[in-house]
């Protein structure tokens, strides 16, 4: 299936369509393991915004009590 998780530039583009549930929290994590951003994501769509994020090496860790999701981004 497709990967719930895309990035552009400066977002991250969160869709739900093809994941089971339609609540998740997102933790993005930077490459030292702090968590530099946390959102609660309840739409299909979703977007979040990383432009105040320093480039470098990020996981998005998209999560339930069902499931969980990492993926790492280079943003740049």
């Amino acid at each position: 299936g497709s990967t719930p998780v895309v990035k552009s530039e400066n977002h991250l583009f969160i869709d739900l369509t093809n994941t089971q549930a339609n609540n998740y929290n997102v933790s993005i994590i930077n490459s030292t393991g702090q968590v530099v951003k946390e959102k609660y994501v309840y739409n299909r769509k979703n977007v979040i915004d990383i432009s105040n994020q320093p480039n470098g090496m990020y996981i998005v860790k998209l999560y339930n009590e069902n499931f969980e999701f990492y993926k790492k981004i280079i943003k740049q």
